[in-house]
């Protein structure tokens, strides 16, 4: 599993907060695009998005050579964010971090439901991630 982290649309939030419903749209637009990017990244790998959080997002990668073409989607997403206009203009970043599991999945809550992952694969992916922006 990888765990990835957009960094800078907190700053542009603020920035183009300014412009009111403009700046919203322009926002809106801009997260639209690098994460349709960075899923279709993903995807080429058969990654499955299991969850977003904020900016971020859990990539889950089974079966066969998953180790590599975990690696392989974690370079792939670097080189999308990096070569897109979008977050060129944006000045965006972002940190990746990958483990292997077992990961622990479960379904929680009755009228709001979560999907949470736990065990200490899913903290080394959090780790590792936080790890990278050092």
């Amino acid at each position: 599993m990888l765990s990835a982290d957009i960094s800078g649309f907190t700053a542009l939030s603020e920035k183009l907060a300014g412009k009111g419903k403009a700046g919203a749209e322009e926002i809106t637009e801009l997260i639209n695009t690098c994460f349709t990017e960075l899923i279709d990244a993903a995807y080429g790998y058969d990654g499955e998005i299991i969850k977003f959080g904020g900016d971020a997002l859990l990539v889950l990668f089974r079966g066969e050579r998953h180790e590599r073409r975990c690696a392989n989607a974690s370079l792939a997403m670097q080189i999308a964010l990096h070569s897109s206009p979008a977050a060129k203009r944006a000045n965006l970043t972002m940190t990746v971090g990958a483990s292997e599991g077992p990961f622990e999945v479960f379904l929680a809550g009755s009228s709001y439901r979560d999907l949470l992952i736990i065990g200490p694969a899913a903290s080394n992916v959090i780790h590792l991630e936080g790890e990278a922006d050092k």
